[in-house]
Parts: structure tokens; C-alpha cells; sequence
């Protein structure tokens, strides 16, 4: 059996924000990455196609900005 214990690793440095911690409370989906600016891209997108949103503003960036955490191990 292969040893997977390096590739299942959480990298300390990377970053997570759950979709229910902005106010989507039945929403389970989360992104995870290295830094804000690669989160807030996915971010978008899910926005954009799970919950119609268009615009983020200026608000808006800053509410999610605001709930990006650094991720903890399991």
C-alpha cells in the first residue's frame, strides 16, 4: 500500500472560506487556497453560478474577505 500521508497533508499556508459563514447557512460548499486573491476568484465563480450573483462590490469583497481563514488541520 502506498504511504499518502505527504500528498493528503494540509499545507499550513493555505486558506479557506466557507460559503454558510457569509450568510448562505444551507450552502456547504467551501474553497480552498493559497492566498485571498486565489480564493475570492473561486469565490466568483460560485457566486456567480450557485447564487446568481453578479455584482461584488465593494461590500461584498469585503464581507468574504472577512471570513477567509487560515485552514487547520483535521
Amino acid at each position: 500500500m502506498a504511504d499518502n500521508s505527504k500528498t493528503n497533508a494540509i499545507n499550513p499556508q493555505q486558506r479557506t472560506f466557507r460559503c454558510s459563514d457569509a450568510g448562505f447557512k444551507e450552502c456547504k460548499w467551501q474553497a480552498v487556497g493559497h492566498d485571498d486573491n486565489e480564493i475570492m476568484d473561486q469565490v466568483r465563480e460560485h457566486g456567480r453560478s450557485a447564487h446568481g450573483i453578479t455584482n461584488f462590490d465593494d461590500n461584498l469583497q469585503r464581507k468574504v474577505r472577512e471570513h477567509i481563514y487560515d485552514r487547520q488541520a483535521a
